[in-house]
This record gives C-alpha cells, sequence and structure tokens, in this order.
C-alpha cells in the first residue's frame, strides 16, 4: 500500500471517531438537561416531611439524657465502686459539690 491509499482510510476512521464523539456528547447533553429539569422540578415541590424538626429535635433530647443516665450508672458502678442506683440521689450529688469545694 502507498501512502496515498492509506490516507483515505486514516480520513475515514477519523471522521468516523469524530461522529462518535459528537453522538455521545449530544447525548451526555440531554442527559444532563434532563437531570437539570429534574432537579429544578424537586426544587419547586414542597417537601413532607415524615418526622417533623421539633419531634426530631426531642427523640435527639432525649437519646442524650438516656445516655447520660446510663452514663453515670454504668460508671458510678465500675469505676467508683458503688452501688450504681445512689448516682441518681441527690445527696451523693450534694456530697459530691462538697468535696469540690473542699468543704
Amino acid at each position: 500500500m502507498t501512502h496515498k491509499e492509506e490516507a483515505p482510510k486514516a480520513h475515514a476512521a477519523q471522521e468516523k471517531h469524530n461522529e462518535k464523539k459528537t453522538k455521545t456528547s449530544s447525548s451526555n447533553n440531554e442527559k444532563e438537561k434532563k437531570k437539570r429539569f429534574r432537579f429544578n422540578k424537586l426544587r419547586t415541590r414542597s417537601r413532607v416531611r415524615l418526622v417533623p424538626i421539633w419531634a426530631r429535635l426531642l427523640i435527639v433530647m432525649g437519646l442524650f439524657l438516656i445516655s447520660l443516665i446510663a452514663g453515670l450508672l454504668v460508671g458510678y458502678a465500675l469505676i467508683g465502686e458503688g452501688n450504681s442506683i445512689q448516682v441518681l440521689n441527690w445527696e451523693t450529688w450534694q456530697s459530691l459539690i462538697k468535696f469540690m469545694n473542699g468543704e
């Protein structure tokens, strides 16, 4: 084969490659437009929440309180080597505050 015979084949192959690029880029553009349309459509609709925000805050605060009490019970029983229920008595906290103040 001579150089003259190879040139049209290479040119044809390059054209096919360019056609594929334009087809894929146009289909990607169409997909992108559809995504943007869906996104804008979702933004305009009002969202209905299954659990309202105030209820979520109450749930989080309740879980925090439960974990605090559980931590106090376990810590007082294991580290303090006392009866775990005593940590819930007010007298225990008064004696702790007196100890911290140096009284």
